[in-house]
């Protein structure tokens, strides 16, 4: 399942309501140390975001600035931009059981080799306007090759009531809106392409990830389009699935 999170980000409240956000739906589980962000793409290493992602860094970019200098990136502040993209990615719920009762902790590191293959496969697709201004070429694009994302790794989903939480692998990611062009310049990273073609890219992430559940002995077992490991039935599924 590789889902898009839509977001009106001409609406003022959703500028404001970046830092919250970040803090209550993307880094919720920090004091059990499970889903501190991390930092990836060629974009990234450009503006020397590695590691861990931190409130200060995350916080930096939505205001448009360097997170080190305090420098402006893209040419314009805007009040309504578009900071990002976010996409939330999770394998078949036979894995994450499958983690959970089991203990396998490799069954986490394939989900996690998996969604960075797919933002790989995104990082080529990534594109930048060719040149800005009234122009005849304007409204082209070129592929840039750099991608500046974040990606927060989950292992529950929120409980339900005052049930217990699910077991859940998922990984929260956001694309920002930012790559640099072939002279050097921080410009809005043009992400339609890439948006308009998420069901290749979650096949590439499903293909990933049940390759390396293979090299570590599972089986996988097609249904329909779909597919689940070997051994685990529909009751038991349903049983740690109380979050439609």
């Amino acid at each position: 399942m590789l889902r898009r999170i839509e977001r009106n980000w001409k609406d003022p409240d959703t500028q404001k309501a970046q830092k919250q956000y970040f803090k209550v739906h993307l880094n919720y589980h920090s004091e059990e140390g499970n889903s501190e962000g991390e930092w990836y793409g060629k974009g990234a290493e450009i503006m020397e975001l590695e590691g861990e992602v931190t409130e200060k860094q995350y916080d930096s970019l939505a205001k448009n600035r360097h997170h080190k200098t305090g420098e402006k990136l893209k040419s314009r502040d805007l009040k309504t931009a578009r900071l990002n993209e976010e996409m939330v990615i999770a394998p078949p719920k036979s894995v994450s059981v499958a983690w959970g009762l089991l203990g396998d902790e490799r069954i986490k590191d394939a989900h996690v080799e998996a969604v960075k293959t797919m933002l790989a496969y995104m990082e080529k697709d990534v594109q930048a306007r060719r040149r800005a201004g009234l122009d005849k070429d304007a409204d082209l694009n070129e592929y840039t090759g750099n991608l500046l994302a974040s990606i927060f790794h989950h292992d529950t989903a929120r409980a339900v009531g005052d049930q217990h939480e699910d077991m859940f692998l998922h990984s929260h990611i956001l694309l920002w809106n930012y790559t640099q062009d072939t002279a050097g310049k921080w410009k809005a990273a043009q992400l339609g392409n890439i948006l308009s073609s998420l069901q290749y890219y979650e096949a590439v992430y499903h293909s990933t990830i049940a390759h390396h559940l293979q090299k570590l002995g599972y089986t996988i077992e097609r249904k329909g389009k779909k597919w689940e490991l070997k051994g685990f039935s529909k009751e038991l599924l349903e049983k740690f699935s109380k979050r439609s």
